[in-house]
């Protein structure tokens, strides 16, 4: 078998309030690896939902038009949510998606992502971040609500949830779902965007 029957197309999504450039340390160590990392498009995570899809679903486009091959994808906290919702949105794109820290499994009834966040910091920066949505786009909060039930219904492609219980970022209850492949690793949510561990294990999943 050579190796480019092993190499996967990736997508990569940073999480809320990071952007491409933060994701650099596993494009190299998935290309090294033997796979072609993309990233997503996204300069910084802050901007309603519905919106930040839109840029994700323009990147989606390209790599399969030019490609014709499915393509994985890698969500780093709030991008693994949003990676999910893009899969279900175009299965036949999408072999799989990768969750890193994640909330996937958000209670029933929530508004948005921030109500599985356990950091002080986030939090503090919803209000600001918010204002800064109404004045660029409106108010749109029926589109968090379109978004959060999507996320909520059930995977329509492979769905691994890669998790720590130590993440003190994200509630450990909000990771793990019945239709996500649970990995555990023991890493903090952040030091997770510099981890070899867990470019290690990236690597293990796009193998299988």
């Amino acid at each position: 078998m050579t190796m480019d029957s092993h190499k996967k197309q990736v997508l990569l999504i940073p999480g809320y309030l990071h952007g491409d450039k933060d994701l650099a340390f596993w494009q190299r160590g998935l290309a090294e690896s033997g796979n072609e990392p993309f990233l997503s498009g996204i300069k910084k995570s802050i901007w309603y939902s519905e919106v930040e899809l839109k840029v994700l679903q323009r990147t989606l486009d390209r790599i399969t038009a030019e490609s014709g091959k499915k393509v994985t994808i890698i969500g780093h906290s709030r991008g693994g949510a949003l990676g999910k919702v893009l899969a279900d949105r175009n299965p036949s794109k999408v072999e799989k998606v990768i969750t890193v820290a994640a909330p996937l499994n958000v209670v029933p009834g929530a508004r948005d992502l921030s109500q599985a966040s356990t950091s002080s910091y986030v939090l503090r920066t919803m209000l600001p971040i918010y204002a800064l949505n109404i004045l660029r786009y409106g108010i749109h909060f029926d589109w968090e609500a379109k978004f959060m039930k999507e996320l909520s219904e059930k995977s329509k492609v492979p769905l691994i949830s890669i998790y720590s219980k130590s993440d003190a970022e994200v509630s450990p209850d909000s990771f793990v779902r019945e239709d996500a492949t649970p990995m555990e690793v023991d890493c903090m949510h952040n030091d997770m965007l510099v981890s070899r561990e867990i470019v290690d294990a990236l690597a293990t999943v796009l193998r299988r």
